[in-house]
């Protein structure tokens, strides 16, 4: 019985939702107010998607629901839109027009820090969520500053990348720089210097003071427990750019 039951709810759910009248109407499929959450979510929620978002028209939705602009909820986003937007482009051949970012003020979570994120399967036909910004996945791009193997562990060099940093915002005028120090339990204290130090370079170098963000803010991939994962030391340096009247980049 509980098998026949799981097959028919999977044979509505691949068929999206109908609303009064038979008229299509968008699933919401996840939502995240905390950060933490690694690919395993991001692989699970994106099959989820797929298995209601099945014909050319219909669209992936990744709602960033922030006050922020859009360059900026993207960087803090509680679940990574871009590597959501990467795996559903290279994992289920969604090209990047049908996956649209958008930014809400009317879905906020408890922690303004974070951008809780929502993922929503929307039919041909069928109403996009609310949203104040609207762009499509290949009009945004997020460039990590810097070496590093993992943006949870920044870069040694960050001095040298908030220079370089100014130099790329300044050279795009759709751009913002950020410098985020990731932390899993609490920022230890080499972090908040660090972090402090890049405040204090961007506000000498002249840059705008909304063309950048200085923060500190949980990590929102996925980590080790078993051994730990020592904390952080150094901030991750990046460049967020959303290209709305210009022609869009792909990854």
């Amino acid at each position: 019985m509980r098998q026949a039951l799981l097959i028919i709810g999977l044979l509505f759910s691949s068929s999206g939702s109908l609303g009064q009248g038979g008229k299509p109407e968008a699933v919401q499929v996840r939502r995240y107010e905390r950060t933490g959450s690694g690919f395993d979510a991001i692989t699970e929620a994106n099959y989820e998607l797929t298995r209601i978002a099945t014909k050319p028209d219909d669209v992936a939705v990744i709602r960033l629901c922030s006050r922020e602009p859009m360059a900026l909820a993207l960087s803090i986003a509680a679940m990574n839109p871009f590597t959501v937007a990467r795996a559903l482009n290279q994992g289920y051949n969604f090209v990047l027009e049908r996956i649209l970012f958008l930014r809400s003020e009317d879905c906020l979570g408890s922690d303004s820090a974070v951008a809780a994120t929502e993922l929503w399967a929307v039919p041909k036909g069928a109403a996009l969520p609310t949203s104040v910004e609207s762009i499509n996945a290949s009009q945004a791009r997020l460039q990590t500053v810097g070496a590093t193997n993992l943006l949870a562990e920044g870069t040694r060099n960050y001095r040298l990348a908030v220079k370089e940093l100014t130099t790329k915002v300044r050279a795009a005028p759709d751009a913002i720089g950020v410098v985020v120090g990731y932390y899993f339990k609490q920022p230890s204290l080499e972090m908040k210097r660090r972090v402090r130090e890049a405040q204090k370079m961007l506000e000498q170098s002249g840059l705008p003071h909304d063309r950048y963000s200085v923060r500190l803010m949980p990590w929102p991939g996925a980590r080790s427990i078993d051994p730990p994962e020592p904390e952080p030391k150094y901030p991750s340096v990046l460049v967020v750019e959303v290209m709305k009247d210009r022609d869009a980049r792909r990854y």
